[in-house]
Formats: C-alpha cells, sequence, structure tokens
C-alpha cells in the first residue's frame, strides 16, 4: 500500500499540534495494527486482504489520528468540537482486477485528496458519547479532479473493559468522480463489452460500521471491525457495478492495540 502522501500529512499536523504542547502528562494514544478484508475497487464484487494501521496522538483535546487510508488533525482545544485538516486516499482500479469486462477499461490510479472535517460529540450517559461528522476532500494528484462529501453520526459506550460503537454514514460525490470510477465510455464500451454509461454526481453510497475493543491491560487491547456499504443512485445503475460488481460491500478488520 502507497503511504507517503499520509506520512507527509502526519508529519505536517504533528508539527501543528505541538507548536503549543501540552503538559507532558496530557500526550497519550492508542495504535492499532492487524488486517482488513476490502473489495477489490469500489463496486468489485471480489476481496482483498491488506494491512491495517491506525493510530490516534492525543496533545490535550487536540489529536492526530490515521483510520485506514483516512488522516486528519484536530486543532481545535475543545472537548466537544473538532476541526482540522483530512488526508484521504482512494484505491485505484488495477487492469488485471478479476472482473474481466472492468480490466479491459483499463486501470485507475490512486487518488490523494485533502480536505476538511468538522465534528461535534456530546455525553449522552455516564458512559455514552453520540458524535456528528462532516468532511470534504478534494483530489490532488490529477486521478479524477473531483471531491467527495462524507457525513457521519455515531454512538460509542463504555462497558467495564469492552467498548462498544456503531455509526451510520452518507457520501456524496462530484461529477469528475463518479466520471472516473464508475463511467464508461464508448471507447471503454467497445472494449469491455459493457454498456456506455455516464455517472453524474449525487449520493453514491449508504453505509454502517459496528466496532469492539477489549482491554486486555493498561496498554494492550483487541479490536475487531465490521461494516456494510450500499453503493446507490448513478452508482448502483453503473454496469462496472451492476453488470460486474455488486452495490453491496462488505468491510472486515481486527487488530491489537497498544496504548501509551
Amino acid at each position: 500500500m502507497k503511504r507517503p502522501f499520509l506520512i507527509s500529512f502526519a508529519v505536517t499536523s504533528a508539527l501543528i499540534l505541538f507548536a503549543n504542547p501540552a503538559k507532558a502528562q496530557d500526550v497519550g494514544g492508542t495504535v492499532i495494527v492487524g488486517a482488513a478484508v476490502t473489495p477489490d475497487h469500489e463496486g468489485a464484487d471480489t476481496y482483498q486482504i491488506i494491512p491495517l494501521l491506525n493510530g490516534r496522538v492525543m496533545v490535550g483535546n487536540r489529536y492526530f489520528e490515521i483510520e485506514g487510508v483516512t488522516a486528519r488533525a484536530n486543532v481545535v482545544a475543545d472537548s466537544r468540537f473538532e476541526f482540522g485538516p483530512v488526508a484521504n486516499l482512494t484505491f485505484g482500479r488495477d487492469a488485471k482486477t478479476k472482473a474481466l469486462a472492468v480490466a479491459r477499461l483499463g486501470g485507475v490510479k490512486e487518488a490523494y485528496e485533502v480536505g476538511a472535517f468538522a465534528a461535534f460529540s456530546t455525553p449522552v450517559g455516564a458512559n455514552s458519547r453520540a458524535r456528528l461528522s462532516v468532511q470534504a476532500v478534494h483530489d490532488v494528484a490529477d486521478v479524477h479532479n473531483g471531491w467527495v462529501a462524507t457525513a457521519r453520526g455515531g454512538y460509542t459506550a463504555d462497558i467495564g473493559k469492552v467498548t462498544l460503537g456503531a455509526d451510520v454514514t452518507a457520501s456524496y460525490a462530484s461529477y469528475d468522480y463518479m466520471r472516473t470510477y464508475f463511467g464508461v465510455s464508448a471507447a471503454g464500451a467497445a472494449a469491455s463489452g459493457l454498456p456506455r454509461f455516464t455517472a453524474d454526481a449525487g449520493f453514491k453510497d449508504v453505509g454502517a460500521n459496528v466496532s469492539a475493543s477489549y482491554r486486555l491491560s493498561k496498554r494492550w487491547s483487541l479490536h475487531a471491525v465490521g461494516g456494510y456499504k450500499r453503493l446507490i443512485g448513478n452508482v448502483a445503475d453503473s454496469p462496472i457495478v451492476d453488470r460486474a460488481g455488486d452495490a453491496n460491500q462488505l468491510f472486515g478488520a481486527v487488530g491489537i492495540g497498544f496504548s501509551f
């Protein structure tokens, strides 16, 4: 997996966070490593196993985190409101994908995207919390030259040594993004046998995720997450999905965490 873009973002974010460092006792975090199962590409009906790296470093109420292929930094020193830059890697589509018709369309490179996010969280009980967030990113790698906005609502609860979480998401994408990943040009139709298709801007997916973690000790913990995403609208109608893939997208991951 290519990560130089996220690494450079991490270094920049760390400089921002530590420019006005909090007290030493306010610095801490958790790093999780493991493995994840994801679709070969968005809309595929075949899956791949990839390395998992998640983590968050807290500096007071500010933080830097990596969540799969997304990195973000909260630069606001507030316990409820979060805001800051975000960077994301959207996987490309390999020209050797298992779906022969899609492979004949040719490959699409990884897209590096940057933007911003904002979130608001609040306690809803003694050991539980609700969180609403929105983020928008734009391609800076000249791959799809479009943008994607995502809204998420989530809930977490601590029950003894177990932390449970659930959230729902919805994403909206621009015409350029849709055309790159789900459109079929006249030349592509001739090469692949799929019908020509124009994908317009619109909502592209809705989904839900559940997670659980178990604290083995003060330092070590086990983590698992499962997710489902349904491609909708123009995306679901694309022959890349409707004929050569699947609108139902699954995700799962397990890992072990170390806290410091």
